[in-house]
């Protein structure tokens, strides 16, 4: 019993560690994020340049570029509704996701296939 309670802290401390790092690989995040202006150049900056980088590059597997085959409405839905990588960022709707989907399609960040 002695030998168990010894290793009890170390066990608390890896369970913690690996319930936070599933926690936010499958869905922490800022997708409490409220836009406070219909701005798209600042509503990328605030919240989606951290991950997808100034020119929508990406930085690596977790925080990808944008993908080459999506459109509008698809951006507009992985703000919307997220996914494994990404958080929803549910304040982000209406006309300011429209504009902020646009703000994305129109500066490039969508590398579409030719």
């Amino acid at each position: 019993m002695r030998k168990l309670t010894k290793w009890l802290p170390f066990a608390v401390i890896l369970a913690t560690a690996a319930g936070s790092s599933l926690y936010l690989f499958f869905g922490g995040g800022n997708g409490y994020y409220r836009p406070q202006t219909k701005d798209p150049a600042v509503i990328y900056r605030q919240a989606c340049m951290e991950c997808h980088g100034r020119s929508g590059e990406g930085k690596g597997v977790l925080y990808p570029a944008f993908d080459k085959y999506m459109d509008e409405e698809d951006v507009q839905r992985e703000i919307r509704e997220g996914n494994w990588r990404m958080p929803a960022f549910r304040y982000i709707r209406g006309d300011t996701l429209a504009i902020l989907a646009r703000y994305v399609a129109d500066h490039g960040y969508l590398k579409h296939k030719k």
